[in-house]
Formats: C-alpha cells, sequence, structure tokens
C-alpha cells in the first residue's frame, strides 16, 4: 500500500511517501514561509521524486491536530482534496503520536524514558500528551491535551524518569524544567520531521478499518483558536450583569 503523509501542525513541514511501511521519499521544509506557500509544492517535489502521481496513491494521511490552527487546517483541507480527487481513504493522526513514533525509529529514546511532546499553545500553555517508550511502539500515558506549563512539569517530577520533549516547545520546557528534571531535547529534525511516522500510524490504522472517507477528515484543535476566545471574552463583557 502506498501512503502519502503530510505534516504542517508547527512552523516546520513534512511530506513522505511509504509503500509498506518502507519509505520511498521524503521531504522536509523549515523556512519561515507559510505552508499556504510551501505545502503543495513540497508535496508535488516528493511525489515526483517517487516516480508517483497522486492517482497512484492508496491512502492519504495527515497530521490533524493539534498544532497550528492555521497549519491544521491547510494540511487537512489538502489531504481532504487530494484524497476526494483521487477517490481514495484517508487518515488523521495525532501530530503527539507521530512525534513519539518518530523518536522512537530514530534510535534517540532510552528504555524506561518518558517522550513529551509539547508545542507553543500560547498564554502558557501547551499541547502535550505523554508516552512511554520500552516497547517498539510508543505507549500512551495520557490523551492528548492542553495544560499549563507549570501543571506539565509537577506531572513529570511526580513521575521520575528521564523526559525527552519534543516538538517547538521542546527547548522551552528544557529551559524551564531543566534545573530539577533530567530532561533533554530531541534533535530538530527527528522533532520536526514527522511525516513517515504519520505514514506508520495511518497504516495501522487504515489496517483497523478506522481510515474515512475524504468527507470525514476533521481537524482536531483541542482549544478555541485565539479570535474564538477573543470573541468569547467581548460577549462575556457585553452580556447584563445578573444581579
Amino acid at each position: 500500500m502506498k501512503i502519502l503523509s503530510v505534516d504542517s501542525t508547527s512552523s516546520a513541514a513534512s511530506c513522505a511517501v511509504c509503500e509498506d511501511g518502507r519509505i520511498i521519499a521524503s521531504s522536509y521544509l523549515n523556512v519561515g514561509l507559510t505552508h499556504s506557500q510551501t505545502l503543495l509544492p513540497l508535496i508535488d517535489t516528493t511525489l515526483r521524486s517517487a516516480g508517483l502521481a497522486a492517482g497512484d496513491i492508496d491512502l492519504f494521511a495527515a497530521a490533524a491536530g493539534p498544532g497550528s490552527f492555521t497549519g491544521v487546517r491547510i494540511g487537512v483541507s489538502i489531504v481532504k482534496g487530494l484524497a476526494f480527487t483521487a477517490g481514495k481513504p484517508c487518515a488523521g493522526v495525532s501530530a503527539m503520536e507521530a512525534m513519539a513514533y518518530s523518536l522512537l525509529t530514530a534510535g534517540e529514546a532510552q528504555g524506561g524514558a518518558v517522550i513529551c511532546p509539547v508545542m507553543d499553545a500560547r498564554g502558557g500553555r501547551l499541547y502535550n500528551a505523554l508516552f512511554a517508550c520500552g516497547g517498539e511502539l510508543p505507549e500512551r500515558l495520557t490523551e492528548d491535551r492542553v495544560i499549563q506549563t507549570d501543571a506539565l512539569r509537577a506531572e513529570l517530577l511526580s513521575l521520575n524518569k528521564p523526559v525527552v520533549f519534543m516538538g517547538d516547545g521542546a527547548e522551552l520546557c528544557v529551559s524551564a524544567m531543566g534545573d530539577v528534571l533530567h530532561c533533554t531535547a530531541a534533535r530538530e529534525n527527528v522533532s520536526r520531521d514527522i511525516a513517515y511516522g504519520i505514514a506508520c500510524i495511518a497504516l495501522r490504522l487504515h489496517t483497523e478499518g478506522k481510515s474515512v472517507d475524504a468527507g470525514d477528515l476533521v481537524p482536531v484543535y483541542l482549544s478555541p483558536s485565539q479570535a474564538e476566545r477573543e470573541l468569547l471574552s467581548k460577549k462575556e463583557k457585553e452580556s447584563p450583569q445578573k444581579l
């Protein structure tokens, strides 16, 4: 089975074409341009490198969140369009799980360590999930969530295990928690280039009958956008005070 996978949940973008768990071609960009400028050309380059066209793909996959609202929308929308045009199924994959999978396949996680993907959710909050790395696959310790930095620090302290941070919030967390935790940050290319992990997870989902039609692929945001939060705050201020 040929799978095209994309990630645009953070400032970096990655794309991979895999067949039965083997990478045929992959591309990665972190040049500061918007995903609306880079993602389609990146996909086209990756497909051409693999000697394939979109119509040759059997399953399309995207990191459906959490992450940048705009980036998630762009990646999911492009995958929906490609899958709909080709008449093929697609799969939405957790960016958190894809990061954890990528770390394990890179061989950078020690047995017994906790894998801790972190992405900046603004306002002192992080998108996060925790995974154990004792086996061949990452084992979920928590669901994907939004958590305050201080709350995550306290939780990791209670686990009393080495921690590997991944994602665009990794260096921030090492700086904030390094004095009290045995923690490291994964190399950026392992932390951000997660398209292969997305493809592997998507293959598993498809095998389990959990792939979907293009129309059913949706983003996963976990929290309201800044615009939605500001609108809610405005409405609360404008609403009459109850006596």
